[in-house]
């Protein structure tokens, strides 16, 4: 069995990932997928290392915007889910999201994970303001920038998925 080495390195367009994604499932069953493109994790490796426990990484992606789509609306994320057969505005348990699911990079599977996750889309705001406004005005509120981040905690974080999930490093084998 050969020895592993990770080491850092620049940050190369490997590093991204075409999709990551987790799918879970609503109460009645029905798959919802939320998915981010180019997505790169700009966190940094940071293992709490403590006797007795196991050692779980937040890796957290961020979906970037192609160069020729930077200045666009369209973000880089989306959720895709079969809608209800119930009716809009009454209580319906079958909406409600269930917090386990499967994370991906591409249609691989990440591993174990411990913890689950969070799907956040930071946004910054910028109201247009003239002179005697007393506070936000319908239709002068753009948004600035979009940051779509999908976290996972994983457990299953040594091993050739260490590219996969940090950019900026290599593994090679190594003789010990």
């Amino acid at each position: 069995m050969a020895n592993k080495k990770v080491t850092g390195k620049a940050i190369e367009l490997t590093d991204y990932q075409d999709k990551v994604s987790w799918t879970g499932k609503t109460k009645d069953g029905r798959e919802v997928i939320i998915e981010l493109e180019n997505a790169i994790n700009l966190e940094n490796i940071d293992w709490a290392l403590a006797e007795k426990d196991e050692v779980v990484s937040a890796v957290t992606y961020t979906a970037t915007y192609l160069e020729e789509n930077a200045d666009t609306d369209k973000e880089p994320w989306s959720i895709t889910y079969v809608t209800s057969t119930g009716t809009r505005g009454t209580r319906n348990p079958n909406e409600i999201l269930l917090g386990y699911g499967v994370f991906k990079i591409g249609s691989v599977a990440v591993g174990v994970t411990r913890g689950g996750g969070q799907f956040v889309v930071e946004r910054e705001y910028r109201e247009i303001v003239v002179d005697g406004d007393k506070g936000p005005v319908k239709d002068r509120i753009v948004k600035d920038t979009s940051r779509a981040k999908l976290t996972m905690n994983v457990l299953e974080i040594i091993g050739d998925n260490i590219p996969k999930l940090y950019p900026g490093v290599s593994v090679t084998d190594v003789t010990i």
